[in-house]
């Protein structure tokens, strides 16, 4: 078999995806858990022990916090640990997709243009949901507080979103001429 592993670079370690600007700053970030959790929403918030899956822009706070995908799709960030599997008492699924996700914080005052840049997105706007296309990538965008974002993507788009949200930061960092 052939190894082409020298015509990519290899993907960038979470602790080097950060970029300080002064009007926005992008970190990789690492949830110790990240649960998809598939069924009817009351019993999968009773499950969680969690009073409510934000939508958008409705603050999630610090995890451990659910984020609404759908109306009956949730995703579990820090919460407690769960068995993956079919959850037969409550008619739900549960899978671990802490590994499949990348998550990403967006934070400081030009945080929400940044977002804006790839979406129709406004805090003016509220969805029950927290997905979107962010410059073609299938991704989830929730608000933790004030000017604080998360985006959650596929782990083996991460590379490439971080590359796209660097240069839409960098864009937003140099002055109008």
């Amino acid at each position: 078999m052939r190894d082409d592993a020298d015509r990519w670079p290899a993907p960038s370690p979470a602790d080097a995806m950060v970029l300080n600007g002064k009007a926005v700053s992008l970190r990789r970030v690492v949830p110790a858990r990240q649960v998809l959790v598939s069924g009817e929403r009351t019993a999968a918030l009773t499950l969680v022990d969690l009073p409510r899956a934000a939508g958008w822009p409705e603050e999630a706070g610090d995890p451990p916090h659910a984020l609404s995908l759908r109306r009956d799709r949730i995703l579990v960030i820090d919460g407690p640990a769960m068995t993956a599997g079919w959850c037969a008492d409550l008619g739900l699924a549960v899978s671990d997709v802490t590994c499949g996700l990348a998550v990403f914080e967006v934070t400081g005052p030009a945080a929400m243009t940044l977002l804006a840049t790839g979406t129709e997105i406004a805090l003016s706007e509220p969805s029950a949901s927290v997905l979107r296309l962010w410059h073609g990538f299938e991704v989830m965008i929730c608000r933790l507080a004030g000017d604080r974002f998360r985006i959650h993507t596929g782990a083996g788009r991460a590379e490439a979103l971080w590359q796209t949200a660097c240069a839409q930061a960098r864009l937003l960092e140099t002055p109008a001429p």
